[in-house]
């Protein structure tokens, strides 16, 4: 069996052109006498389409397999401007960009398969967290089809959408990790999110034009997350790379000075808009300069309890609710703390226990709380232990990379990393809850899982060169 094994590997690993053109002949002599029998000018171009796309998508494939990072560049526009969406529901719609992950987590695992040199991934401290929560969820599924509760649970796909956000949301950071060889793919990714962020940015600040931007950019692609991201890589960008001239990073200042007015005054009623890229910015600041921080944490002690009492006044009605249901969500976790009532399931059981006296369904709005009542405690703890993981190679790396780019970025990863924990506490951005930010969410939520992936990257193309040669350079 091993030798069979073997032997067809390295047969699909050589002769791959070879199948891909009797999949392409057997398709269309399959699908040649199907035209002449519908003799329908619909089901003709629908054929034609159909082997249209099995062309295009060959040679996508075959575009993918030779070059692995042009599908994480693309991952960009696919969130951003692609509208494709498979399904109807809002809530469990899959759009582009979780095709295209799963696209890319299927080669990426054809190509160890029929390499021969079997699945090796990097050795970093940020693997097993994300290994174990991928079987964390899967556990939690499976345990979510228990009557936890005399109610019916959430339906099939949502629980199936539920579980994908974790699966995928970890793959896109290992297929990060893994599939970004070179530098330049990762600039092109950053500076390609700039460019169409900076457009959208414009489509907000000129009048009338704001109205136009939802036939180019799509629903979910600019939430949260888009906006720290987009901002903190602006931000480093602008800052710490000194490879840039001062034209260039005079236009990212520029750029950033506008997006900021754009978040704060357009729409300051949105928290989640604008408290994490604010954070993630201070972050930057904090770490780069850290022998000053007591500075910062003085000017903190006394601003941020005033800023979060301020906060808490202007919304107070969203504040309390909350807290509200906090308290219910409680008697949801305690029949399964460890694993959960599974993806999705809790939504259909809060009508059990009522909210101020209704009998409704609603949801946590709470990172935190949906991944306990989701995947329950264990989850959480490899979400956290992932976060720590991260953390740690990110502060190692500061002095590891080249001045420039690769330096910006680690900086802009790292506070980056702290605005997407902090947004936690604002809402669930960074894994999105299907009756909440819904699967759609996946379009912006997903940047923090590429980018904090690509910082780890950076760590794996860096291990071979010793820390003093690179400070030696510098």
């Amino acid at each position: 069996m091993a030798q069979l094994v073997q032997g067809s590997q390295k047969w699909i690993r050589h002769n791959s052109l070879l199948w891909q053109r009797w999949l392409v002949t057997a398709f269309v002599l399959l699908l040649a006498p199907a035209i002449g029998y519908v003799a329908s000018p619909h089901y003709t171009r629908l054929v034609l389409v159909g082997m249209l796309g099995l062309v295009i998508g060959i040679a996508v494939v075959r575009l993918l397999l030779r070059w692995p990072a042009l599908g994480l560049v693309l991952l960009i526009p696919a969130n951003m401007v692609v509208p494709f969406a498979i399904g109807t529901g809002t809530n469990t719609s899959i759009h582009a960009t979780i095709l295209l992950i799963a696209l890319l987590l299927a080669l990426w695992i054809y190509q160890m398969w029929s390499s021969g040199e079997g699945f090796r991934l990097y050795q970093s401290g940020t693997i097993p967290p994300l290994l174990l929560l991928i079987v964390v969820a899967v556990l939690a599924f499976f345990s979510g089809q228990l009557p936890w509760f005399q109610s019916a649970h959430a339906p099939l796909p949502a629980q199936l959408g539920g579980l994908s956000v974790f699966v995928l949301s970890a793959g896109a950071f290992l297929l990060a990790v893994h599939r970004y060889e070179e530098q330049r793919w990762l600039e092109w990714t950053v500076w390609l999110l700039l460019v169409l962020g900076t457009i959208y940015v414009g489509f907000r600040v000129i009048p009338g034009m704001f109205r136009y931007s939802g036939y180019f950019y799509t629903w979910g692609s600019t939430s949260s997350q888009f906006w720290t991201w987009f901002v903190v890589l602006l931000f480093s960008q602008a800052l710490l790379n000194d490879r840039l001239s001062v034209g260039w990073r005079g236009l990212l200042w520029a750029i950033l000075a506008v997006t900021l007015y754009s978040i704060l005054f357009q729409t300051g009623d949105w928290k989640s808009g604008w408290i994490p890229p604010l954070i993630a910015m201070g972050a930057v600041m904090l770490l780069r300069w850290w022998q000053t921080s007591f500075l910062m944490v003085a000017g903190g002690v006394v601003g941020i309890p005033i800023l979060i009492g301020a906060l808490i006044a202007s919304d107070a009605y969203s504040y309390e609710t909350r807290i509200d249901a906090w308290m219910v969500l409680l008697n949801i976790i305690r029949v399964n703390p460890i694993l959960g009532v599974g993806p999705a399931n809790y939504y259909y059981y809060t009508p059990l226990f009522g909210i101020r006296g209704y009998a409704v369904q609603f949801n946590s709005h709470n990172q935190y709380f949906d991944i306990v009542l989701q995947v329950g405690v264990l989850g959480l703890a490899c979400v956290l232990w992932f976060f720590a993981a991260v953390a740690q190679a990110g502060w190692r790396l500061r002095n590891r990379v080249e001045d420039g780019f690769a330096r910006a970025y680690v900086y802009g990863a790292l506070g980056g990393l702290v605005a997407t924990v902090a947004s936690g506490f604002l809402g669930d951005w960074f894994l999105p809850f299907v009756y909440n930010v819904s699967l759609a969410g996946m379009r912006s939520s997903i940047l923090a899982w590429l980018f904090l992936g690509g910082l780890i990257a950076l760590e794996r193309m860096s291990a071979t060169e010793p820390a003093a040669a690179v400070r030696a350079r510098r």
